[in-house]
């Protein structure tokens, strides 16, 4: 276990909220129908995805063309999950 006790209750805290968003989507698909709640729970990769582009600026030293395609690729996925979740 390196590292700082800050950086694991961190980590500690990601996992709760993770497991809350979790159960919460589990208890809301008998409600919500398969495709809304798969939809819905896929939105935590759109906001990963965000966070890795614009937070974190993990492709920051990518070519120019990169983040146009990042760019593109977030946008035909959330198209992709809202057709899903309309799919109903």
């Amino acid at each position: 276990f390196k590292g700082l006790k800050k950086d694991h209750l961190i980590g500690i805290l990601g996992g709760v909220i993770w497991c809350l968003g979790m159960s919460l989507s589990i208890m809301a698909s008998g409600k919500a129908g398969p495709a809304v709640s798969y939809g819905l729970g896929q939105g935590a990769t759109v906001v990963a995805a965000i966070w890795g582009i614009y937070v974190w600026k993990e492709f920051d030293k990518a070519t120019k063309g990169t983040k146009s395609l990042l760019n593109i690729m977030l946008l035909l996925y959330v198209v992709g999950l809202a057709m899903i979740i309309l799919s109903k």
